[in-house]
């Protein structure tokens, strides 16, 4: 017969809760929101880089706008949208040819655990180059 309180001993046995299935299930349980935190970051991210070539061709397609100005507007709404080490690995450029002009954007968007491969961005924007 155990001669400790009757409260001491139902502490003592709660205490033990902490078992090794629940250390791998608490570990899982992070591991997936971990995933599903980095999938929504990545579309966010997509997002951004669209966002970010719509308002190169919309700079670059004005009357005596060109190349030059859809790169810059490009490139500063993207560093405004997707700042710090998410977006350095994405490349802009901007090109005119048959009345229009195009802007793409290729590279990856990183993957935040081990084994999960960057997110392959490749994306195209283009507007009618306005004539005066």
């Amino acid at each position: 017969m155990d001669s400790r309180p009757a409260s001491l001993t139902a502490s003592l046995k709660q205490a033990g809760f902490t078992t090794l299935q629940f250390v791998v299930a608490a570990g899982l349980a992070l591991v997936v929101f971990v995933t599903v935190a980095n999938l929504v970051v990545v579309q966010y991210g997509q997002g951004a880089v669209r966002s970010s070539l719509e308002e190169g061709v919309r700079a670059g397609s004005r009357v005596g706008a060109g190349e030059e100005d859809c790169l810059v507007a490009a490139q500063e709404s993207l560093r405004s949208l997707l700042g710090g080490s998410m977006g350095t690995s994405v490349v802009l450029s901007c090109a005119l040819g048959n009345g229009l002009i195009v802007a793409t954007a290729e590279g990856s968007l990183p993957g935040w655990l081990p084994g999960i491969a960057d997110f392959v961005v490749d994306a195209e924007a283009l507007a009618v180059k306005e004539t005066a």
